[in-house]
């Protein structure tokens, strides 16, 4: 199995950075045109009480998405991109866990998508 991995590593690399753009890039796309479904998660979870203005922070979710979705596909600042995607993912996870519901559900898909931007965070030379 090694000898798979290693041979293909840059191949892995780059399906893993486009599958984790491609989820950012939904997300910023959600955020943009149908953010009634963000505005649910954060009101129903513990994080609403801290926001002045949930629908401007829905806007600031869809920039930041995209922005780390053209930064994953365009490679460009990995070390950096990296780490941010896996906080922000750290983030997004509590918030849509604590948010009631099936939000326990989301959480744990969620850690899939954790597991990608950690694997690329800890390979990136």
């Amino acid at each position: 199995m090694n000898n798979i991995v290693g041979e293909n590593k840059g191949k892995i690399t780059v399906i893993l950075r486009f599958g984790l753009a491609f989820v950012f890039l939904a997300n910023s796309l959600i955020g943009f045109f149908n953010p009634s479904e963000f505005k649910e998660v954060i009101e129903r979870s513990f994080f609403h009480a801290v926001l002045d203005s949930i629908p401007s922070f829905i806007i600031l979710i869809g920039i930041n998405d995209l922005i780390i979705s053209v930064l994953l596909f365009t490679h460009l600042v990995p070390k950096v991109i990296y780490k941010w995607a896996t906080l922000w993912l750290f983030v997004v996870t509590i918030v849509v866990a604590t948010s009631g519901g099936w939000g326990i559900v989301d959480g744990l898909e969620h850690l899939g998508f954790i597991s990608i931007a950690l694997v690329l965070m800890l390979t990136e030379e």
